[in-house]
């Protein structure tokens, strides 16, 4: 599949994308959010442009404690002007439901809009069904902490 470009910020991709120095290079990518236990950090990003959130594709791994500081870093990134590549192994479960919940909360979508706007960027994503269940809690924290601050 190769990296998607999912914001002009934000790129999805698989641990094969990371590793090509010359592929990260030519799309001006310096941050690197790998979501798995084992894909290595690659050589050519430092310490401080690279966070891993460290978990497995399976239903019992639990994504949602991770999900803000993955929204931090990626903000990070763009608040340096920077582009960043969220990525697991294939670029299809985890990485993708990252993705999802940072549209979710910065441009104020629901989990399901937000889901078919990155599958529209890259057509292979399938977060597993524990992801999405995750996904869903998350949209209703959302939602409860707009209503705490008043938001519509």
């Amino acid at each position: 599949m190769g990296l998607t470009r999912i914001l002009p910020h934000l790129y999805l991709g698989s641990q094969k994308d990371v590793l090509n120095k010359d592929l990260m290079t030519q799309n001006g990518i310096s941050y690197v959010l790998n979501a798995s236990n084992s894909c290595p950090k690659p050589d050519f990003i430092c310490e401080s442009r690279f966070m891993r959130v460290p978990i497995n594709d399976n239903y019992c791994e639990k994504l949602l404690p991770w999900l803000d500081k993955s929204i931090e870093f990626i903000d990070k990134a763009k608040l340096s002007s920077c582009q960043v590549i969220v990525h697991s192994l294939a670029g299809i479960s985890r990485s993708a439901t990252i993705a999802i919940a940072y549209i979710m909360k910065t441009m104020g979508m629901s989990s399901d809009d937000a889901y078919r706007f990155v599958k529209d960027r890259r057509p292979s994503i399938s977060p597993n069904f524990n992801f999405l269940g995750q996904l869903l809690e998350y949209e209703r924290s959302l939602k409860l902490l707009a209503a705490l601050q008043g938001d519509p």
